[in-house]
């Protein structure tokens, strides 16, 4: 898939001398042109390539993610911002670990490494994602579906690298364990979320509840006492009138 943009934009022409000698009078600065050279700008928005392995896909490209069980917007990573540069590598189906999902139903799992670039308000230029796996995953996203009708994640991401931080495999690794106060021994900005979206029995085609909570620099919003929550309903189709949705 692929996304692009075309921009352009006419030239426009300075101000009369007249005009640029007044302003620059009352500014007291030397009258200078302000004329605005012709733009035409094509960029790639989006646009990824990819391959799959038996139940393994794996792209690579700018692209975005959506990381959460709301249709208006997950706390840990949307699809409101810039797509990132990243590889991505996904399970195309859910599947059964052993053990794991005899108690906790097929997992999904999903893990990607981007940079993000074009940010302001952080040195932090590499963002990590481990797997999607689904219930527990010190990766990016993970989803369990327990029952029909609950289904759970668990998510990880970290931002690493930059200035002062070097990208290594060390520093990679130190994101899902340390948790040091120091700048020196820490690796970045980790972000742990958990959600859930519970289909009511009776009401499976019209009444989902979800919620989704995130919690910063801590294991889990679990076991914090600080977390963000976002509780909410979701109706995929109103009885009589099927081409409503309201959340």
């Amino acid at each position: 898939m692929s996304g692009v943009s075309y921009q352009h934009a006419p030239a426009v022409p300075s101000d009369a001398p007249q005009v640029l000698q007044a302003t620059a009078s009352v500014d007291g600065v030397p009258p200078l042109a302000n004329s605005v050279a012709q733009i035409d700008r094509f960029r790639l928005l989006e646009g990824t390539v990819g391959v799959t392995i038996k139940n393994i896909q794996f792209s690579f490209g700018k692209q975005s993610l959506w990381l959460g069980p709301s249709a208006a917007g997950p706390l840990l990573l949307s699809d409101n911002a810039e797509p990132m540069t990243m590889l991505l590598i996904d399970t195309v189906s859910p599947y059964r670990l052993p053990l794991v999902s005899r108690l906790l139903g097929p997992v999904r799992s999903e893990f990607f490494i981007g940079q993000l670039s074009g940010t302001t308000g952080s040195s932090r230029q590499v963002f990590s994602g481990p797997p999607k796996l689904a219930a527990l995953s010190p990766w990016d996203k993970s989803e369990l579906q327990t029952t029909p009708n609950l289904e759970f994640g668990i998510s990880f991401t970290a931002q690493f690298a930059g200035p002062g931080n070097p990208f290594t495999w060390h520093n990679f690794l130190r994101t899902f364990y340390s948790h040091r106060a120091n700048t020196g021994d820490n690796p970045g900005k980790r972000l742990s979320a958990f959600d859930f979206s519970y289909r009511i029995p009776g009401l499976r085609k019209w009444l989902v509840l979800y919620s989704d909570s995130l919690v910063i620099d801590e294991y889990s919003p679990l076991v914090s006492n600080r977390p963000t929550i976002n509780p909410g309903i979701y109706l995929p189709q109103l009885p009589k009138i099927s081409k409503w949705i309201f959340e």
